[in-house]
């Protein structure tokens, strides 16, 4: 199966700056969760390792429902004095029609089924990515009722309701030592059968991380066959070319591609922003080029500035990387 991910890094002279990084996956992928056989499955996607809850910017995914409940997202965090706990993301508490009276009593809180819909907005009146406005709750409290007032410490959650946005988690007004610093492990898109059995499709995941240029894989969790995984690291976020002038040539930055993924693939580099980078940026190799399984690949950048262009001071640009799973 086809993978598609895209990789940004940031190309300045005298400025550095980070960019997010998506990460995407275009096949679906079947998810079914019936009685206790399995209770859960999902789809699990790493993030680069000291990743915090601040920098989370967006969650996203395309779901089609065959029946039962909606999926969701499982947030996995470092639980405070060890171990690990989840901030979930569902479509109950993101989605306005899980309240309306038709849908509120019932088991799937008016999820749609026999179509592809964005996240939660299955409706047009549910999110259609998770943001800093979304709602979540934590998963060692319990899952619904009256929400406890002001902030609580993590040991005395116990069986309270700890529920608030994204943004309220990262300020640290729901439980005194989670905040935007706290350890974020990995992402779990998921179906379960806790209230009924479910059988979805999931696609298109998308991961917006904050100051991060690394790559994001995705391995299935339940019995599902193994899908080949397109995934890359790169050893930077940006590449500074310092003062250049006109008629001179910059100093040779590299970036180092590794496949991180299953399968060998094939790499293009694009270059956008301004015309110092998009007319003058030379890279090697130029054009697309292959990566085998456990490979990796230095790619050499460098400006080579006509003596007539005119100084702007300081520009950016983006070089980004476009990959996908060399043809079989």
């Amino acid at each position: 199966m086809k993978k598609r991910i895209i990789f940004t890094i940031s190309l300045l002279i005298m400025l550095l700056s980070l960019v997010a990084l998506p990460a995407l996956a275009s096949s679906p992928t079947a998810l079914t969760a019936e009685g206790d056989s399995p209770r859960e499955a999902r789809i699990i996607v790493d993030v680069p390792e000291g990743t915090t809850l601040g920098q989370i910017e967006s969650i996203a995914w395309e779901e089609y429902l065959i029946n039962g409940y909606a999926p969701h997202v499982d947030i996995m965090i470092a639980a405070p004095g060890g171990g690990t706990d989840a901030l979930v993301v569902e479509y109950a508490y993101n989605n306005s029609s899980a309240s309306r009276a038709e849908d509120a009593g019932t088991e799937v809180y008016g999820s749609q089924t026999g179509a592809w819909y964005a996240t939660f907005n299955d409706d047009t009146v549910g999110d259609s990515s998770v943001t800093s406005a979304s709602n979540a709750w934590i998963s060692s409290g319990a899952a619904g009722g009256v929400a406890a007032e002001g902030v609580v410490a993590y040991g005395d959650i116990g069986s309270q309701f700890i529920f608030g946005t994204l943004a309220e988690w990262v300020a640290g007004t729901e439980v005194t030592e989670i905040n935007a610093d706290t350890v974020v492990l990995e992402l779990q898109f998921e179906v379960d059968s806790w209230i009924v059995d479910t059988t979805a499709l999931i696609r298109a995941i998308s991961v917006t991380i904050s100051g991060q240029a690394v790559g994001l894989s995705a391995t299935i969790a339940d019995s599902e066959p193994e899908l080949d995984i397109v995934a890359i690291s790169v050893d930077t976020n940006a590449l500074n070319f310092g003062n250049v002038y006109p008629g001179t040539l910059s100093d040779v930055a590299t970036v180092v591609i590794t496949n991180e993924g299953t399968v060998s693939v094939d790499v293009t580099p694009n270059v956008a922003g301004d015309t110092i980078f998009t007319s003058y940026l030379e890279i090697s190799p130029s054009g697309t080029f292959s990566i085998a399984t456990e490979g990796s690949q230095a790619v050499g950048t460098q400006l080579n500035i006509p003596e007539t262009y005119v100084p702007r001071g300081a520009e950016t640009g983006t070089l980004t990387f476009e990959v996908v799973a060399t043809p079989s």
